[in-house]
């Protein structure tokens, strides 16, 4: 129920209430050995966990959270891989990390370059900003 309680203070604005109840009940999963819940629903507690530490300007936490969808002990498709590569991305910019940027840019704009057309805007507008960074970060002294 915490990550539920969770997901609903995220829709609420209520982002830090937000934090701690995903933060607790993805731990209390964890310490308990209670298996792995439905993939689905990791999924969703864990990026919610990450947009609730974003929106507290905690992103190295929130890339970290995100990062553990990837990290081997669960298996996404793109359809949650993707977005979680394009919002490591902003906040790695965000953070001055332009070469951690430009890397999930690319690792964004790569898994979606076929994604259905009306998700193109989104690869669109992310191999723009790879771009820019790219050039930015050639006219930078070495």
């Amino acid at each position: 129920t915490q990550r539920l309680d969770g997901i609903r203070y995220f829709q609420m604005g209520e982002y830090e209430q937000a934090v701690d109840a995903l933060t607790q009940g993805l731990d209390y999963q964890i310490t308990r050995g209670l298996g792995r819940m439905p993939l689905s629903m990791d999924a969703v507690a864990r990026s919610t966990r990450a947009e609730a530490l974003a929106a507290v300007g905690r992103y190295e936490e929130a890339i970290a959270t995100y990062r553990s969808l990837n990290d081997g002990s669960l298996i996404l498709d793109s359809s949650w891989l993707g977005p979680s590569f394009l919002r490591r991305a902003q906040w790695y910019e965000a953070l001055g990390d332009i070469d951690s940027a430009i890397d999930f840019y690319g690792r964004f704009v790569e898994l979606w370059a076929e994604a259905d057309a009306h998700l193109q805007p989104q690869v669109e507008a992310a191999s723009a900003r790879l771009d820019e960074l790219v050039l930015r970060r050639a006219g930078e002294p070495q």
